[in-house]
């Protein structure tokens, strides 16, 4: 394989990493016993976290913790550049449950 096909698998696999990275949300739950992950999206205009039940079932919308990526974090080493912009998203609870 050239040294340029290498190149370009080794930059897509790092916006592969970037996209994961933006959208993935660390969840502390339970009084900060219970650690899980979500991912954020938007569907149909509405900002959504989706995680599995376990991270949340047992913990009120009150005691839930969502930590963000912060811009100034998971900078790939020897690039320099920040990572791009990202976009603010109102956050809101949508608790709804599925076994109703």
């Amino acid at each position: 394989m050239k040294s340029k096909q290498l190149d370009l698998i080794n930059r897509e696999g790092e916006a592969i990493e970037e996209a994961v990275a933006w959208h993935t949300v660390g969840i502390i739950a339970d009084e900060g016993q219970s650690i899980g992950t979500g991912s954020a999206i938007l569907w149909r205009n509405h900002p959504l976290i989706l995680t599995a039940r376990h991270v949340i079932e047992t913990s009120p919308d009150s005691d839930l913790w969502f930590h963000f990526r912060d811009a100034r974090t998971m900078q790939l080493s020897g690039r320099g550049a920040p990572p791009p912009s990202r976009r603010t998203i109102q956050a809101q609870s949508q608790n709804q449950d599925s076994r109703s």
